[in-house]
């Protein structure tokens, strides 16, 4: 009579049955850095997903902004030879109607001044003065600015023109 355990491997058997009846700590280690990675990977694209999101949301804002300033510009009186200083207070004044006003922040860039003299004609960076001569305002200024929200910048500019100047 053999005793129990005695002539059939029952060693064999033991680890056999040891190997398939789990896992084993290194196979639970890989699939769990495995899965890590994935819900990372899902984070990250979520996280890019939210944050392209916020700066489309960031940049309607900033566009809109834009153009509201821009169109009360537009109806501003003209002023000749406007600094930046002076054309900076009246993008503020703009500004400060809009609902929304402390989500931006405002800034001019440059003025440019219009010379039909210059060849070719273009507009330019200062000098201007109202008297007659090279440097005379030719009655338009292009105004260049920049409506930022959060990171997200946005560049335009509008021409003023003052309806009773010749060229």
């Amino acid at each position: 009579m053999e005793k129990c355990g005695e002539g059939h491997g029952s060693d064999e058997f033991a680890m056999r049955g040891r190997g398939q009846a789990g896992l084993s700590l290194i196979e639970v280690l890989v699939a769990v850095a495995v899965l890590a990675i994935a819900i990372g990977g899902i984070t990250a694209g979520i996280l890019v997903a939210i944050r392209a999101s916020g700066d489309n949301a960031a940049r309607t804002i900033a566009e809109h902004a834009l153009h509201d300033i821009t169109e009360d510009l537009k109806t501003a009186p003209y002023v000749p030879c406007a600094s930046t200083t002076k054309v900076s207070t009246a993008v503020a004044a703009a500004a400060n109607k809009l609902d929304n006003a402390n989500r931006f922040t405002v800034r001019v860039d440059s003025v440019r001044y219009w010379r039909s003299s210059a060849t070719p004609a273009a507009f330019v960076v200062g000098p201007c003065t109202t008297s007659p001569g090279p440097n005379r305002d030719s009655g338009a200024q292009r105004v260049l600015l920049t409506v930022t929200v959060g990171r997200v910048a946005v560049h335009g500019g509008v021409v003023l023109r003052n309806p009773g100047a010749t060229p």
